[in-house]
């Protein structure tokens, strides 16, 4: 076959000229013009769609599947748009009818409440799914609500009451410098223990709020009003701080403290337990008062060691008391009797300490320690510089032995013309009369309204309700 470049050139086209081409694997001729007109369509098809794969024309809504086909020509793409679902599917015509290449959402579809769901991320989920894996702040419903109450939908309500030995009861104050609103009639420890009662002149609507305050006379007393209110009456308790003071004796008596307090208060002594039983108004939440030991004025300035309180809560109106004190004496020697200046006695005890030289030591008996096997003698010497040295060997909790011994570490055989020396023996359960007092205080109790007819002190009340 001759080359291209020498074959002889061609006369001007006619139209009837074909040329070859590869068709399905055979060389085949084909007329140029059909040739070129093919190209011509190819080109007019993609200047076309180069802005937008699909044509205005070629975007159909709500129509069936089958009338967008044969709307349109083989190898055109197409949109099928449903406004239901607000997404839109572009497919590609072909001969078999159209084939799906990928849905697209419209922006009505991504702002409608489902929105999210319709989105994919890489992993499958939709959007909605992705989001709802996310954490996020819990907030809490609110407690309450706020109501703007207007002024004719309201009531407001108040008076001033107080308790007034001249009449023997509490009342509420309508005079010349009172008066009472809402209110009409007050009682005390009558609709409930321990309460003031306002009965209102009324039924009212629902509560806004309520409070009582006291006058500076109840504030320096440390009694505070508490209020509650129901749609008939209002009702007051008083609170105040414990305090009572008594004497620590077998038959203990009330010396003291607050005086709205002390007359429902009782004191006793247990004799089998060792314990002070007091007996009082309610404490409240659970509290148990602070217990102090108060000397008495002539108490040697040696045994002032304070004496240890157990206090004990039975119930809410019930307290014991045990007190524990140094088992401790100081011992001194005339050269005929042995002298016992008793810690026990001189803190106001009964002075249960003895003392007996027995062959070559001192037997003591004192009263009954918590544990044996706790004893310290010291500070011992004699008249003449010369140092003894003390042993104490216990031998039950209420008796010891105490030996002496000399510089050169020999046993004394007998007490020397003076002698002196301190024992502390340990500790033990006073279960005696004592020259002392205890306190009680630090913590609320419940208070009788009944015990402040001789006070001159009032009560600010004030209440707000719904008609």
């Amino acid at each position: 076959m001759a080359k291209i470049s020498a074959l002889p050139a061609a006369d001007p086209l006619t139209g009837d000229e074909t040329v070859p081409l590869v068709q399905d694997g055979e060389t085949r001729s084909i007329n140029p013009a059909d040739h070129l007109a093919y190209i011509a369509q190819g080109a007019e098809l993609a200047r076309d769609q180069a802005a937008d794969l699909v044509q205005p024309q070629n975007i159909f809504v709500d129509v069936a599947l089958a009338v967008a086909e044969a709307a349109v020509a083989e190898n055109v793409f197409f949109k099928l748009v449903s406004s239901a679902t607000g997404m839109a599917d572009v497919r590609r015509r072909d001969a078999e009818g159209s084939t799906l290449l990928y849905q697209e959402a419209t922006v009505a579809a991504l702002d409608a409440p489902g929105g999210a769901a319709i989105v994919r991320t890489q992993s499958g989920e939709n959007l909605q799914q992705f989001v709802d894996k996310m954490p996020r702040p819990v907030t809490a419903a609110p407690a309450f609500q706020t109501v703007n109450i207007k002024a004719e939908e309201y009531i407001d309500v108040g008076c001033v009451i107080g308790a007034r030995e001249e009449i023997g009861e509490w009342a509420i104050f309508d005079d010349a410098n009172h008066a009472s609103v809402g209110y009409n009639a007050i009682d005390v420890n009558v609709t409930a223990p321990q309460t003031i009662t306002l009965h209102h002149d009324s039924p009212r609507g629902k509560n806004v709020s309520a409070f009582a305050l006291p006058d500076e006379t109840f504030s320096q007393m440390g009694v505070t009003p508490g209020v509650s209110s129901n749609l008939n009456d209002t009702r007051i308790t008083l609170t105040g701080e414990f305090n009572l003071v008594f004497s620590a004796l077998a038959a203990p008596a009330i010396t003291g403290g607050n005086s709205y307090l002390t007359p429902d208060c009782a004191v006793t002594w247990d004799a089998v337990n060792l314990e002070w039983e007091v007996t009082h108004n309610t404490l409240l939440a659970n509290n148990l008062p602070i217990a102090q030991f108060n000397y008495q004025a002539g108490v040697a300035t040696r045994y002032r060691t304070p004496v240890s309180l157990a206090v004990r809560r039975v119930n809410a109106n019930t307290t014991r008391i045990s007190a524990i004190a140094k088992c401790d004496a100081h011992f001194t020697y005339d050269g005929a009797n042995w002298n016992i200046a008793d810690g026990d006695a001189q803190r106001g005890g009964v002075g249960r300490w003895a003392a007996v030289w027995n062959g070559n030591h001192l037997e003591i008996t004192h009263p009954a320690i918590l544990e044996e096997d706790y004893a310290i003698a010291q500070d011992f010497f004699k008249s003449t510089t010369e140092l003894r040295r003390a042993v104490v060997s216990p031998q039950s909790t209420t008796s010891c032995h105490v030996y002496f011994y000399d510089q050169t570490n020999t046993l004394v055989a007998a007490p020397d013309a003076y002698m002196d020396f301190y024992l502390d023996r340990g500790a033990f359960i006073l279960d005696a009369s004592y020259s002392g007092h205890i306190s009680l205080s630090g913590c609320p109790v419940r208070l009788d309204p009944a015990r402040f007819l001789n006070v001159i002190a009032n009560i600010w009340v004030w209440g707000r309700f719904f008609k």
